[in-house]
């Protein structure tokens, strides 16, 4: 005779077994989803106030607003404050004042000098020189701030010292400090020093102990005190160097919680030290303090129109701290203010 435990107990090993295959299956689609976990109240992401300043769209050759096809990637301000755009379904430029209004546009489809094939990463000079990567020429072409051709420089032959891919980027950081471009190679895991005129300089010296590994290198970005923020897109952190290119501390890690990321892409730091962290696949801006803590975030509600299903692409901040970010999915770039309030 069966003793008379047998089969309760079956009954609760299969009970459990099918109730953590449940909860693993919702952890799982929480992360597929790569939306905020709902946990703890010290884990639950605190929305921030923000107010719309502008949208910005691109404009056609009419120079009418082009509400459904514009496509843009890389942005930059001058220290006058006009916004430079990369508007890649139209392979140029667009030069838009602080308040919005379309100014100018420059760059057209081409092999030939001074022709982008696919401009993705755009930075101005403290001088107001205006430098566009476009990787699949493998050049940085450099335009007055009016738009005026001047020079361009090859990346294709050059190689690092334990490089086995030929040099592939997308993204560009400019120290304005010094005059240094910080030219992602993505195939390589490292970052390419080059000056203005395009001799390069070397491999900025990336800690790789202080992390589990390198996979993809994004935009890098700096503070106004001379920090230099690298981000790795795959493996979702921040590494955080001195002006003196000496590590300091790095945050994050792959996730979908508060404070970790899933795709972060571009890196602001406002006058008080708060760091903005754009995350493409999130599609979230997330605020971190001076040392890297999470201290809130700009979700999808936060924004006028949404954030979530827009393809962020890149983000920068002005002076005063207002952020624009580039929205692919809405054809348009926004510039928002932080209020520095939870939301309600």
């Amino acid at each position: 005779m069966k003793d008379s435990g047998f089969y309760p107990s079956v009954l609760i090993i299969i009970l459990t077994a099918t109730v953590l295959g449940f909860v693993n299956f919702t952890a799982s689609l929480a992360l597929a989803q790569k939306k905020p976990a709902k946990a703890d109240s010290e884990e639950v992401a605190v929305g921030r106030k923000v107010s719309c300043l502008a949208t910005i769209y691109g404009v056609d050759e009419q120079g009418r607003p082009n509400l459904k096809d514009g496509l843009p990637k890389g942005i930059a301000l001058d220290d006058e404050g006009k916004l430079f755009a990369i508007f890649l379904d139209r392979t140029e430029v667009q030069v838009f004042s602080p308040e919005g209004k379309f100014l100018y546009r420059f760059g057209k489809k081409g092999t030939e000098a001074g022709a982008f094939l696919l401009p993705m990463s755009i930075e101005v000079t403290s001088r107001g020189r205006v430098l566009v990567l476009d990787p699949e020429l493998k050049k940085v072409l450099t335009f007055s701030n009016k738009g005026e051709f001047q020079s361009e420089f090859s990346f294709a032959h050059i190689q690092g010292p334990n490089d086995r891919q030929p040099m592939r980027c997308t993204k560009m950081g400019l120290d304005r400090s010094h005059d240094t471009l910080y030219l992602s190679d993505s195939a390589n895991a490292n970052i390419k020093l080059f000056n203005l005129k395009g001799d390069f300089l070397g491999l900025f010296p990336l800690d790789r102990t202080k992390t589990r590994a390198v996979a993809v290198l994004g935009k890098t970005s700096f503070d106004s005190q001379g920090q230099i923020y690298i981000i790795d897109s795959i493996n979702g952190w921040v590494q955080v160097y001195s002006r003196q290119r000496e590590f300091l501390f790095f945050f994050g890690e792959l996730g979908s919680r508060v404070g970790n990321f899933a795709r972060p892409v571009a890196v602001s730091v406002n006058s008080e030290g708060k760091i903005y962290v754009l995350d493409r696949l999130l599609s979230v801006i997330q605020v971190f303090d001076s040392g890297g803590h999470p201290i809130g975030i700009i979700k999808d509600t936060d924004v006028p129109d949404g954030l979530n299903s827009s393809e962020p692409f890149d983000m920068t901040m002005d002076q005063q701290g207002a952020i624009y970010v580039s929205l692919q999915g809405l054809h348009c770039i926004k510039i928002l203010k932080d209020l520095g309030e939870r939301r309600r």
